[in-house]
């Protein structure tokens, strides 16, 4: 990992190398693959690999990250509502940032993270009643309908032609009844 001071430098160095169209009014204009290395907070160093051995192991390391992060989902997840509702208290209350205040506000941000325990809570339980009362459906071909041979009247039409039929159809949806 490149400390952030290094990526700053390195950021700064980007913008100051200029594209094809130079300095427009009076400001630095980099390229576009310039700005995309800055968003991405890559280094020169990371951009310049060829190697696919060295491409390799850096998305072996990337996605060992990414495991040691899954692992611990609910703990990131609780710190970031926690920091995310210390920002709603305190943009909804400027006030509360003084020392003189602050059981106040610990009180406004303790209350805030139950709500949002209880949301979640319930968001969590409702999802579950969705699944279990309307499962996913199967993908592919499922059933068939087809026409009811046995209600043959003239007013159904011919049962052999379905899309002239306007009778009942019968619903196969086992693989056995599709067969016979």
């Amino acid at each position: 990992m490149v400390p952030h001071s290094k990526k700053v430098r390195s950021n700064l160095s980007l913008l100051a190398a200029t594209s094809s169209s130079g300095q427009a009014f009076g400001c630095l204009a980099p390229s576009v693959s310039n700005i995309t290395q800055l968003q991405a907070e890559l280094t020169d160093d990371e951009v310049n690999i060829t190697s696919v051995d060295t491409i390799l192991q850096r998305l072996q390391e990337a996605a060992n990250i990414l495991c040691q992060h899954q692992k611990r989902h609910s703990e990131l997840r609780s710190t970031h509502l926690e920091e995310l509702v210390e920002a709603i208290v305190l943009d909804r209350s400027p006030d509360l940032v003084h020392d003189s205040v602050a059981h106040i506000k610990e009180e406004r941000v303790t209350s805030q993270i139950r709500q949002f325990i209880k949301r979640e809570n319930l968001r969590r339980m409702f999802r579950k009643i969705k699944r279990a009362l309307k499962p996913v459906a199967q993908q592919g071909l499922s059933k068939i309908d087809v026409p009811d041979a046995t209600a043959c009247t003239t007013a159904h039409g011919d049962p052999s032609n379905p899309k002239e039929w306007k009778g009942p159809g019968l619903h196969l949806l086992s693989l056995n009844l599709l067969l016979e």
